[in-house]
């Protein structure tokens, strides 16, 4: 129904988990239907859906900009086990393959209803934060991986998770993850054209 309704961003593999959960608390497929469509159309920046994903990968550049500033001890722990792009589906999912439900629930209400897109970068850095000590034991790329996929199995107290996302705030800002974006959306754009 949303590629119908918008083919210019179609389908991408991101809505389907978004969908489900939607579905979950929604009474009516409609009211599910019109969240969905708000939250691409308006919420998250335009292009991230669409293909070729270009806002979507810039996302992941600003925010490992922001990690490496934020989390230096982990970010380069990270980059010596040769671990890449684990958050990239965290942010096209908006966190559905990441968290349970009742902590996925809690994030959207703060995410949907007042800081809106900058929040995804607060909860994924949070989300390292929260357990830095456990990743920085692992020893390889693979043992990374598993323990991240497991995170929606994993106890994740809400209330830290939220109070870690919000120590965040003073350094990952609106307007500054907006312009990295842009710079980053326009390299990309670049790089298509020479390519």
């Amino acid at each position: 129904a949303f590629s119908r309704r918008n083919p210019e961003v179609g389908y991408c593999q991101g809505m389907n988990l978004i969908t489900a959960m939607l579905l979950l608390v929604f009474a009516t497929e409609e009211e599910a239907f019109w969240l969905l469509v708000s939250l691409v159309e308006n919420i998250l920046p335009a292009g991230y859906f669409s293909p070729p994903l270009l806002t979507s990968r810039a996302d992941q550049t600003v925010f490992n900009q922001l990690f490496t500033a934020l989390l230096p001890t982990l970010w380069a722990h990270l980059a010596d086990v040769q671990v890449e792009a684990i958050t990239f589906d965290w942010f096209l999912s908006c966190f559905t393959d990441a968290l349970p439900p009742d902590v996925l629930f809690r994030v959207w209400d703060v995410f949907l209803c007042s800081e809106g897109e900058v929040y995804l970068f607060r909860v994924a850095l949070a989300l390292f934060k929260l357990f830095e000590s456990d990743l920085l034991k692992l020893g390889s790329a693979s043992e990374v991986y598993s323990f991240m996929k497991q995170l929606n199995y994993r106890p994740i107290g809400v209330e830290a998770l939220i109070r870690e996302a919000d120590s965040f705030k003073p350094q990952v800002v609106d307007t500054d993850v907006k312009n990295r974006r842009q710079l980053e959306v326009e390299r990309l754009l670049e790089e298509l054209r020479i390519v």
